[in-house]
């Protein structure tokens, strides 16, 4: 039995507990939080009784606590009046969101103050495309060879054309990023290359992360095998087709009738290793 004639009705478990007193003005019933919330700064316990007029105003009041408990943490049996209210308003605001204040608070936290605020993913591919040029210009080859760029240009403009106008801030993997992937080709291109995008804003702090978390998908290893008849004559047909837009002609040729690797040997021809006799 607890002090003042007040007896615990709630479950063995249950917080913040329920007591209940039966007096010559009615039956009267009160919250208390025991031992549970503690000063965040002196580690003392904090205990917060309530007085309520009925068993169901206590229990709201019972349900108002754990949601603050969850929501707000310990901190939130400490705050003022005014900043209690100011929490509740924005608990308000996040219903039906799925987001806690906490959560909420820490995205807000993370964007704060920067760069890419009112960048939209136009403008970002754009700021991307300009810095790969002036890379170029002094004379650097990793990452700004003439396919790399195209390719570039290509995967970004897609995302470009379907997000233009969305600022970097709103743009969001589930929401955007995972519908839109899903009615593309060559996904795995895809995500790596608005990884590339978006790791150079952080770069550039026009955003603190990237929005991007998803790895490149697992491909099955397969045996190598040799292309038959059909299929290396389809392939030096495109490659004569294409060649002016794709560039791939010398590659699909030296591969198919001289043997040499496309990444680890004919990247790295020169004319010098060419015998011409």
């Amino acid at each position: 039995m607890a002090s003042d004639g007040y007896v615990k009705i709630s479950k063995r478990g249950d917080w913040p507990v329920i007591y209940k007193r039966a007096g010559k003005r009615g039956t009267t019933f009160m919250v208390d939080t025991l031992n549970r919330i503690k000063d965040e700064n002196t580690g003392l316990p904090k205990r917060l009784k309530t007085a309520c007029k009925s068993h169901n105003e206590a229990k709201l009041l019972s349900e108002q606590y754990n949601i603050r408990l969850t929501n707000q943490g310990v901190g939130g049996f400490t705050l003022s009046k005014d900043d209690q209210a100011d929490a509740e308003r924005a608990l308000r605001i996040l219903n039906g969101t799925n987001l806690s204040l906490l959560e909420a608070c820490k995205f807000a936290a993370e964007h704060h103050d920067v760069r890419g605020a009112k960048m939209t993913i136009s403008e970002l591919v754009k700021d991307f495309a300009a810095e790969k040029e002036r890379i170029k210009a002094t004379g650097e080859t990793r990452g700004t060879r003439r396919r790399t760029l195209q390719d570039y240009r290509h995967r970004h403009g897609l995302l470009a054309r379907d997000f233009g106008d969305l600022s970097l801030l709103e743009f969001d993997e589930v929401k955007h990023f995972n519908p839109w992937l899903k009615k593309q080709l060559s996904q795995g291109h895809l995500i790596n290359t608005t990884k590339i995008l978006f790791n150079y804003a952080v770069k550039q702090k026009y955003l603190k992360r990237n929005p991007i978390e998803q790895s490149l998908p697992k491909l099955a290893k397969k045996n190598p095998t040799i292309l038959r008849d059909n299929e290396w004559r389809n392939l030096l047909l495109t490659a004569l087709h294409t060649d002016a837009k794709e560039d791939i002609l010398a590659t699909a040729t030296l591969g198919l009738y001289c043997g040499l690797r496309p990444e680890s040997e004919i990247g790295r021809l020169e004319w010098s290793h060419i015998n011409l006799k």
